[in-house]
């Protein structure tokens, strides 16, 4: 947590996390464990919500320390969505953000990391340690 002094009172800076899953149970949970964790979260149920939640947070000068995405989600027509194409557009908007996936179905699709814009993928459900090493690593490049 970065702290600076305003004044003479001292402010704490909170991780931000975007949270980015259409499964209402997943989010909830990634939401809780992020809070507990210390950290402010923003979530959203799909790809179209996360873009118009993360153009505000931009608008509103907001730092986001973190992404997790479903690597795949269903949109609002129920059409699939894949979590790599997300990732490309909220790069175009915040370039240096660390973004993360999560995933329900085999390890096969970890391959897709690495032709992505993705810096790594998880299986679900996400765990405490998991969120608190993403953390860690996220301090350290800030």
């Amino acid at each position: 947590m970065k702290t600076w002094k305003k004044g003479s009172s001292t402010i704490n800076e909170k991780p931000t996390v975007l949270l980015v899953d259409d499964s209402p149970v997943a989010l909830k949970a990634a939401i809780d464990m992020f809070l507990f964790l210390g950290c402010e979260t923003q979530s959203a149920k799909n790809s179209k919500e996360a873009i118009i939640l993360v153009r505000q947070l931009k608008l509103m000068h907001k730092t986001l320390s973190l992404a997790v995405f479903d690597i795949e989600m269903k949109n609002e027509d129920g059409h699939q969505e894949n979590g790599d194409q997300l990732a490309k557009r909220v790069h175009e908007i915040y370039p240096s953000l660390r973004i993360f996936a999560v995933t329900s179905i085999s390890k096969g699709s970890m391959n897709l990391v690495d032709q992505s814009d993705l810096d790594g993928l998880f299986q679900k459900p996400l765990d405490i340690g998991l969120c608190q090493k993403l953390l860690k690593d996220v301090k350290k490049v800030c």
